[in-house]
């Protein structure tokens, strides 16, 4: 039969505690190196401590003493440029090139870009595909 309705990506409704991460401050310059635990809801940080609160259904992830920073924001990227060569990004059509950019926004999020200042290219469909989870990528902010 028919493939069922597409769901979109949501945010994990699960809280999560990470354990055992040193925690990159961005605001202090320092690098904790006594192994925090940082507590996310709904997609945000909810706190950062030695001992986090924790209850029953929380998606627990051990960090293994690697370094848990902010996200990293790119403020000059063109998703939609699959290719160097101009002629080959003209010929497809838009599907395509939605098809290919979504590959190009996994990885940016995969690679800790949280959010992207797209300089040409991207447009209102696509940044709404994003925030309401059809595709998995970093918060898209296009221009013109």
């Amino acid at each position: 039969g028919a493939p069922g309705p597409q769901r979109p990506l949501r945010v994990n409704p699960c809280p999560i505690v990470i354990t055992n991460a040193n925690i990159l401050d961005v605001v202090h310059g320092s690098l904790s190196a006594n192994r925090m635990e940082v507590r996310i809801e709904a997609g945000m940080i909810a706190c950062v401590g030695h001992a986090v609160v924790r209850r029953d259904g929380d998606m627990i992830v051990d960090a293994c003493g690697a370094t848990l920073m902010p996200g990293l924001i790119d403020m000059h990227v063109h998703v939609t440029a699959w290719s160097a060569n101009f002629r080959d990004l003209t010929l497809p059509g838009a599907a395509y090139t939605t098809a290919r950019a979504k590959h190009v926004l996994e990885g940016m999020l995969m690679r800790g870009f949280t959010s992207v200042r797209d300089a040409g290219g991207a447009d209102f469909g696509l940044a709404r595909a994003v925030e309401e989870g059809w595709l998995r990528g970093p918060r898209l902010f296009y221009c013109g």
